[in-house]
């Protein structure tokens, strides 16, 4: 459910002695944050904090780091917690804006994480290639590890059978031991548990909440964290910068907080559909998301990212002419005219600012392999030529 953009979220964050708007900046370092020396608890995607207000309430001996990629939404639950604890001092609770994908980026074992709650994420279950974006996927799983206490648990609920029963066997495989598993918490006396807004609107409706907490133990041997049994086949996109007036046409990913790219700007475009050729999957992606047809386009490289396992073979296009009216509305976010002037100053992948700068250039057609790792770009190759990537991360 995507949440209506709050212009006053931010202020307010940049504002609040108790949220973090750089968390990498804190790796290392979290437990010097609170004013006391306690246990210290990190939610993942806190979401608007219902649950989180009230947990960290109640439990005032422990810290609470509540994690979320969306400041829309932390703004909310700033609002949430402030309300819940009135006149008294917010000491035990910091609100970090993260996305969790990244998330050993901004933690490590000098935290000392002693426990992780993750509640109510995104299933991913409509394609198995999505299913490594789940909170609870083997390459999510083995970060965790790393800032985990030996013995530290992770606290899971979800209203999604499949999820639950592919999380129980991800745990197992990452080393992570059971202690409590129920397929029905409200019916198990369980305590304590506090009821976030997605749980209530499951249980209202009649869905059993499943949970379970796993504590980390040792690990014999290190998973395949795509938990595939051959190396998944590459990705086919397409991407396309639309020029007028010194302007591109750029898409705003602000739709699902779930999404990959959320709160970045990219060109239009998206994956190939079987049988396409890179034209005409430019044409009809350029279509489905704009509503325009391309009548003057050009080829212009291929981009090769490589992060693992994980391959994508990008074919990347600009377009001059183009007839139609611009659509209203995108399903993946707004689509707008934005002033090359203003590329810098906008959130993008670091690769992007660097294929972007070669369009600028003028370069004849190209192709460009992005090594990425979870810090970024690690490395680039042109023509088959290494490229200085500079702060590509």
């Amino acid at each position: 459910m995507r949440m209506r953009k709050k212009k006053w979220a931010r202020p307010e964050l940049e504002a609040c002695p108790w949220a973090v708007l750089d968390s990498d900046a804190c790796r290392g370092r979290w437990r010097a944050l609170f004013p006391k020396d306690q246990p210290l608890h990190v939610e993942l995607g806190c979401g608007k904090g219902v649950s989180t207000a009230e947990m960290a309430w109640s439990e005032r001996n422990v810290n609470f780091v509540a994690v979320d990629i969306s400041t829309d939404v932390l703004g909310v639950a700033r609002r949430g917690i402030a309300a819940r604890y009135g006149s008294e001092p917010v000491d035990n609770i910091r609100l970090a804006v993260k996305e969790c994908s990244f998330i050993s980026q901004a933690f490590s074992a000098e935290d000392r994480v002693e426990r992780i709650y993750i509640n109510f994420c995104n299933p991913w279950n409509q394609r198995d290639r999505q299913k490594k974006r789940r909170l609870t996927h083997p390459r999510q799983l083995m970060q965790y590890r790393d800032f985990l206490v030996d013995g530290g648990e992770i606290w899971f609920k979800t209203d999604d059978d499949s999820l639950f029963d592919d999380t129980v066997g991800y745990l197992q495989a990452c080393g992570f031991r059971p202690r409590f598993l129920t397929r029905d918490l409200h019916a198990s006396g369980f305590s304590p548990n506090y009821v976030s807004e997605h749980e209530a609107m499951f249980t209202a409706q009649g869905v059993k909440t499943k949970f379970l907490i796993a504590a980390k133990g040792p690990l014999a041997e290190k998973p395949d964290v795509l938990m595939r049994k051959k190396r998944p086949a590459p990705e086919m996109t397409t991407l396309c910068y639309i020029e007028q007036d010194g302007k591109y046409l750029l898409i705003h990913r602000n739709r699902r907080e779930n999404d990959g790219n959320y709160g970045k700007w990219l060109g239009i475009g998206g994956h190939f559909e079987r049988g396409e050729s890179p034209e005409e999957c430019v044409l009809r992606e350029v279509r489905e998301e704009t509503g325009l047809a391309l009548t003057e386009y050009a080829s212009r490289g291929v981009v090769t990212f490589v992060m693992g396992d994980w391959v994508e073979y990008m074919y990347l296009f600009t377009a001059s002419a183009f007839e139609g009216d611009l659509r209203p509305d995108c399903d993946e976010g707004d689509v707008q005219w934005v002033d090359k002037a203003r590329l810098p100053e906008l959130p993008m992948w670091p690769g992007d600012r660097i294929f972007l700068r070669l369009l600028d250039e003028g370069r004849p057609f190209f192709s460009l392999k992005l090594i990425y790792d979870d810090r970024g770009v690690a490395g680039a190759v042109l023509d088959g030529k290494p490229l200085d990537v500079g702060g590509g991360r």
